[in-house]
């Protein structure tokens, strides 16, 4: 019946079905791991089959039905149904709902943490270098910092008392993703953190060191900050722009302009960083910080909030003031691909296949996601709001909802021929 689709299958044998999975001497109970057939049950059987649900699992079980979007697509509800058992423990579920494929291409769940109640709201998140022990770090409203497994999810370290954030930044200890990796370095990635007053510092997830103070602040709230693997930050101070080495060493170059910096990207090669600015005017910025050239005036974007950019330094995508998109450089297909977002946007990505968006509004939180090679869009629903995203390792992108973390998978141009339908 799988093989044929369980949306073909008659209610009345749906019921049947569901009741003798509950039971635990029918034998059946391998069809409360099959997503299609959960998927494939009428809202008044599922909710008849997850009351008489018993066992160790049945709370997990009981999250699972509880986080399916009333009003989802397949797509929509089989992704749900991934995250929420892949956070609960189901894994026999969880592993045969993904990839989740849509016409854009394919999502898939790597890993999701449950969240911990005890834990303060997630703020920031950052990732260095390969997936391992160390390589994610979030920082949280109450001035902790935590080191999470960026390959398993699993906690490693946290300290307390670093003070207020303006911004958050994992590095890898060499400054070079492929010599950490090598090394087997098992301290992580050292975070670099702007303060609210202007600050920077840079430290370990040893809580015995008490950092390294990279800029002294000046007492008012800096601008955007951006960092590049190379070891580079870029910090925005009204009109100027600083890019600091996270050695400690003397500022690489400053630049002034003649409004405010309101938007900052850092990309490209590690031997050739590139740095993206918006100012409040709405001219968009583009120079390389160890070269001889100005910084050049590359667009025009009126109310610039947020500026990503591509890793290749190529392309930038700058969100204004009521959710529209301005593409500059590649990804042709993007533009005019993307529909407007809003004010409920949260956390914007650019990758080289894809343009990610997470917000949260009134019908709940969302991730979107478009192919770079197509412009085909889907959206995805999350079990929380947003608090940021990062790419780590190939095709990983990382999510961040105020509670928990999620590593994801994407991968753009999978046709619905290369898998079962979704």
């Amino acid at each position: 019946m799988a093989d044929q689709g369980w949306d073909n299958a008659p209610p009345h044998l749906l019921a049947v079905l569901a009741a003798a999975a509950v039971d635990p001497t029918s034998g059946m109970q391998f069809l409360l791991d099959d997503p299609d057939f959960l998927l494939a049950l009428p809202r008044s059987t599922m909710t008849r089959t997850v009351r008489a649900l018993r066992g160790p699992d049945q709370a997990a079980r009981t999250a699972v039905w509880n986080t399916q979007p009333r009003r989802g697509t397949p797509q929509q509800r089989r992704f749900a149904l991934a995250l929420t058992a892949t956070r609960r423990g189901l894994t026999d579920l969880a592993r045969a709902a993904v990839p989740v494929i849509a016409p854009c291409g394919s999502l898939e769940v790597l890993w999701a943490n449950p969240g911990v109640r005890d834990r303060h709201t997630t703020t920031r998140v950052s990732a260095a270098g390969e997936p391992g022990p160390g390589s994610l770090i979030t920082a949280h409203d109450d001035g902790t910092l935590v080191w999470w497994d960026g390959a398993s999810g699993e906690q490693v370290a946290s300290r307390s008392g670093v003070g207020p954030l303006r911004d958050l930044h994992a590095f890898s200890e060499t400054g070079n993703a492929e010599e950490t990796e090598a090394a087997g370095d098992a301290d992580g990635a050292c975070a670099l953190l702007v303060l609210t007053d202007g600050s920077v510092l840079r430290c370990t997830r040893d809580a015995a060191d008490v950092g390294q103070v990279l800029r002294k602040g000046s007492g008012e709230l800096p601008g955007p900050s951006a960092s590049h693997p190379a070891g580079l930050l870029a910090l925005a101070d009204g009109r100027a722009v600083e890019v600091l080495s996270t050695s400690g060493a003397d500022p690489v170059s400053v630049e002034v302009f003649r409004k405010p910096v309101v938007a900052l990207a850092m990309a490209g090669r590690r031997e050739d960083p590139v740095v993206w600015a918006a100012t409040l005017d709405g001219v968009i910025h583009r120079w390389a910080p160890a070269g001889p050239a100005n910084p050049k005036r590359v667009a025009l974007c009126p109310n610039p909030v947020r500026l990503v950019a591509s890793a290749d330094g190529a392309t930038a995508v700058i969100v204004d003031a009521g959710g529209a998109c301005t593409f500059v450089g590649g990804a042709a297909p993007l533009a005019g691909s993307v529909r407007p977002l809003g004010n409920a946007v949260r956390a914007v990505l650019l990758t080289a296949d894809w343009f990610a968006v997470a917000g949260g509004d009134r019908d709940g939180s969302w991730l979107d996601t478009y192919s770079a090679v197509d412009g085909l869009g889907a959206r995805w629903p999350l079990d929380g709001l947003p608090a940021g995203m990062c790419s780590h390792g190939p095709d990983g992108l990382v999510v961040a909802t105020s509670g928990a973390l999620a590593l994801l998978r994407a991968r753009a141009g999978q046709s619905l021929a290369s898998g079962r339908s979704r």
